[in-house]
């Protein structure tokens, strides 16, 4: 992971969120990340509640975290532990899928 990556979490029981990270400063086992926002590009189709998203760059959404990176055995992929239930990759660059409740 670089400074200025966007890294992805995708997380949910019921529903399916995404929150995006920036990479604001790495050191030679961990990162600095912040949250950033995200722009709605497209609703889908036939569900109301549901719709695709980017991030926002320009939108900050927290205090910087600093965060272990860690590799998965099978795929050799980076990610970072966000919390208990939800990890963080680097993002593919392609509109992620997320749904609600309201």
């Amino acid at each position: 992971m670089q400074k200025g990556d966007i890294l992805v979490s995708s997380w949910g029981y019921g529903q399916t969120n995404i929150d995006f990270y920036k990479v604001v400063d790495t050191t030679p086992k961990s990162v600095k990340i912040v949250r950033i926002g995200q722009i709605v590009i497209d609703k889908e189709t036939g569900h109301p509640l549901s719709e695709y998203v980017l991030p926002n760059e320009n939108e900050i959404r927290g205090r910087v975290m600093t965060k272990r990176v860690k590799v998965f055995r099978s795929s050799g992929e980076q990610y970072v532990g966000i919390n208990s239930y939800a990890i963080a990759q680097k993002w593919s660059g392609s509109p992620q899928f997320q749904s609600h409740w309201h």
